[in-house]
C-alpha cells in the first residue's frame, strides 16, 4: 500500500510546488547604476516603457538603484556588489558609467544608455552584432556637440571663445573633447580646456548664467530610457544581449531655458526658438 501511495504523494508534492510558483511568480531584480543630476530621467523612461510592456514595479520587477554621484569608483564598486548580488541584469546611464560597470564585472549582463558611439569606446563589437553581454540604446550626445557649437554660434553671433570642462581620466568626456575641439576649428572658436576630475553642480549653473542660457537634454534621457525598456524586457525573457543591435536616437530635442537667458539680457532668434521642441518661459 505504502509503495503505490509514493507516486501519488509525490505527485500532489509536484503539483503543489508548481501552483506556488504560479502564484508567486519571480520577481526580476534590476541593478540601475546612474551618475545622477539629469540622468535620473533615464530611469523615468525606463519606468515608463516596462510598465507600457506590461510589467508591474514591485510585482514583476523592483530597481536597485546606485547613484555614484560621477565617482567611476563608486561605480566599479557597486557594479562588483550588484553581480555577486546575483540580480537579473545591469542597467547603466552614461557611457563613463556603462564602461566602468563593464570593468568591474564578468558575467552579468547589461542594459546601457550611452552617449558616445558603443563601438567607438568598445562597449560593444558591432551596432548590428554587439557580440558580447552588453546592448543597449546611443543617445549619439557626442556626436551632436558639432551641431550644438552652431546653435551657440548662431545665438550669440559675436562669440569668439567657448571653454569646456571634462574628466581626462573619462574616455567619453575625452571623445567629446575631440569632436569639440574640431568643431570649434572648423567654426573658427577658440576653444579652452578645462581638466578637472569632479565640478560642483553650481559651477555648471554659473557658466550657464554667465554665458547667457542653459541647453538641457533630459528630454532624451527619458527618451533613451524608454526604448531601453525593450532590451531589459528581452534579456528577462532570455533573449542575448549580443542578439539584439543596439538603437540609435537621432533626434536630439532641445530645450531653451528662456528665464536664464532674459536675466542677462540674451535675445534668441526666433529661427532657433522654432528649431526647440518645448520652450520654458
Amino acid at each position: 500500500m505504502r509503495t503505490r501511495l509514493l507516486p501519488v504523494l509525490a505527485a500532489i508534492l509536484f503539483f503543489a510546488v508548481v501552483t506556488a510558483h504560479a502564484q508567486h511568480p519571480k520577481v526580476a531584480k534590476i541593478g540601475v547604476i546612474l551618475q545622477g543630476g539629469p540622468w535620473y530621467a533615464v530611469v523615468e523612461g525606463l519606468r515608463d516603457g516596462l510598465k507600457e510592456l506590461g510589467f508591474v514595479e514591485g510585482t514583476n520587477f523592483v530597481l536597485e538603484i546606485r547613484d555614484t554621484k560621477g565617482d567611476l569608483k563608486a561605480v566599479e564598486n557597486a557594479a562588483k556588489e550588484l553581480e555577486q548580488a546575483k540580480i537579473s541584469l545591469i542597467y547603466t546611464a552614461a557611457t563613463s558609467v556603462s564602461l566602468a560597470t563593464q570593468k568591474a564585472t564578468q558575467k552579468v549582463e547589461i542594459v546601457f544608455v550611452a552617449g558616445t558611439n558603443p563601438v567607438t569606446v568598445k562597449l560593444v563589437d558591432s551596432i548590428r552584432a554587439p557580440g558580447g553581454r552588453l546592448t543597449g540604446v546611443h543617445l549619439r550626445a557626442t556626436d551632436l556637440i558639432g551641431k550644438r557649437l552652431e546653435l551657440l554660434r548662431e545665438i550669440i553671433p559675436d562669440l569668439r571663445r567657448i571653454i569646456t570642462f571634462y574628466n581626462p581620466n573619462n574616455r567619453s568626456a575625452m571623445e567629446g573633447a575631440k569632436e569639440a575641439r574640431e568643431a570649434a576649428q572648423i567654426l573658427g572658436l577658440e576653444l579652452i580646456e578645462a581638466r578637472a576630475k569632479k565640478l560642483p553642480t553650481m559651477l555648471y549653473e554659473l557658466i550657464a548664467v554667465e554665458q547667457g542660457g542653459l541647453v538641457s537634454y533630459s528630454s532624451d534621457f527619458k527618451d533613451a530610457g524608454y526604448l531601453s525598456a525593450k532590451y531589459v524586457q528581452q534579456i528577462l525573457t532570455g533573449r542575448s544581449p549580443s542578439q539584439l543591435p543596439v538603437e540609435g536616437i537621432d533626434k536630439q530635442k532641445m530645450v531653451i531655458n528662456l528665464k536664464t537667458a532674459k536675466q542677462i539680457g540674451l535675445n534668441i532668434p526666433e529661427r532657433i526658438l522654432l528649431r526647440a521642441d518645448k520652450v520654458i518661459e
